[in-house]
């Protein structure tokens, strides 16, 4: 009887002992799912501070989406660099750069596109403190994306844009779903997306309008090929305006700003280009020194004889600090000194091993960065006082951002 009892007793034993060796694997099981990392095509990054603060003392708040494309081949650890490598300081070209560290570049990039943004808004505030900010950057979402929804298009490389070898087009309707961007525009008064990126086939600036259509500064004129259908139905199009701009990250903060120049100008043309464009604001009359009246363009300051003279030192007697429609603004001595002004950014920047730009806390001491802002200065902003036949100019940042209601009820610059 004992030994049957033992026998009994060993079963148990034994069957106790693989119970507890199976819920110890199946810890362990669990123990590995738990610490298997999740992953997304699409990140959701935390806004650094400086990026979701308006200016002090700015009058307006404009709200904005970053969408940062960052190409990568194994979930968004390292860059891929088989399409336009970014280059170190040291001229070399790292295939293993980590996104972290191309990250930081990014970052840099946009909180210095804020800050022109802003001091840009200061109406003839040249000195940089005489006048207040118009125009305060709220970034409401910081987006990045390691793989992009693209439409291929049949393109020959000769008909590329210099900056964009993979020869498609952002498939946006389908990734404006997935971030749920309608409800961003229609509901939380979205008006920009910066589109960092490393490439893709896109145009300098986009814009989407249930009123307008896109007037914006695309591929026109340049011999590209586009499909029709695609040039007019890219961006979905929701209840109000928005515009996407492209910013391409082998370039720094000065070249985005131009772009966003060209911006300008075909919006103020398309609303009044008679008044903007021919003679008035930007000044008809080229001398053999420059421009004597008017405030010249992007490509043009105003001591330019010819496109992109950004350094030109010569001086000429120019009337931008004080343009009046009539001509009448006092003139005074202006050359690219006039512009190149340190801008400092109060604001912690990332530090990069890799390029050490990414940590540079002043603008607008660069000739082209500097000519973007003071040109943005010039333009009539805030309590302008600027009067044309008897009519006060409008604050023309509000017909630029205002664009549905202008573009359909007051297609004018002045009252």
């Amino acid at each position: 009887m004992m030994k049957i009892l033992d026998y009994f007793i060993l079963v148990l034993i034994v069957g106790l002992l693989m119970f507890l060796a199976s819920c110890e694997k199946d810890l362990i099981v669990d123990d590995i799912i738990v610490e298997e990392e999740t992953y997304s095509p699409i990140e959701y990054d935390e806004i650094h501070e400086f990026l979701s603060t308006p200016i002090e003392n700015s009058k307006r708040t404009i709200n904005v989406v970053v969408l940062n494309y960052i190409p990568s081949h194994d979930k968004g650890k390292t860059l891929t660099q088989t399409t336009f490598p970014f280059y170190g300081d040291n001229g070399q070209i790292d295939y293993d750069l980590s996104v972290d560290e191309y990250k930081k570049w990014v970052l840099g990039e946009t909180i210095r596109v804020k800050k022109g943004i802003e001091e840009g808004s200061r109406f003839r505030g040249y000195d940089g403190v005489s006048s207040d900010p118009y125009i305060g950057i709220n970034v409401v979402k910081y987006i990045n994306v390691y793989e992009m929804p693209k439409i291929p298009r049949d393109i020959t490389p000769e008909q590329f844009a210099v900056d964009s070898t993979e020869a498609y087009y952002p498939d946006y309707n389908k990734l404006f779903d997935d971030i749920g961007m309608e409800d961003l525009v229609n509901n939380q008064d979205v008006k920009e997306i910066w589109f960092n990126r490393k490439s893709l086939m896109v145009p300098e600036s986009n814009m989407s309008s249930p009123n307008s259509g896109d007037i914006s500064n695309g591929y026109y004129g340049q011999g590209y090929v586009w499909d029709n259908d695609y040039e007019n139905n890219d961006l979905p199009i929701y209840d109000k305006t928005y515009v996407v701009y492209s910013h391409w990250l082998h370039n720094t903060y000065d070249f985005t700003l131009h772009v966003r120049g060209h911006q300008v100008e075909r919006q103020f043309s398309a609303l009044e280009s008679n008044f903007f464009l021919w003679g008035k604001f930007k000044g008809f009359e080229i001398g053999p020194d420059g421009r004597h009246r008017g405030c010249g363009t992007v490509h043009y300051p105003v001591n330019a004889t010819s496109d992109y003279q950004y350094d030109n030192q010569h001086y000429v007697m120019s009337d931008i600090e004080d343009w009046k429609p009539d001509g009448t603004g006092q003139q005074k001595p202006i050359n690219s000194d006039s512009w190149k002004k340190d801008i400092l950014i109060n604001t912690t920047f990332p530090s990069s091993y890799y390029k050490q730009e990414s940590n540079r806390s002043v603008i607008g001491n660069d000739p082209q960065g500097g000519w973007m802002i003071y040109w943005f200065k010039s333009i009539p902003g805030y309590q302008n006082e600027l009067e044309f036949e008897g009519r006060t100019l409008k604050n023309w940042w509000d017909t630029f951002y205002d664009w549905d209601y202008h573009y359909v009820n007051d297609k004018k610059l002045y009252n």
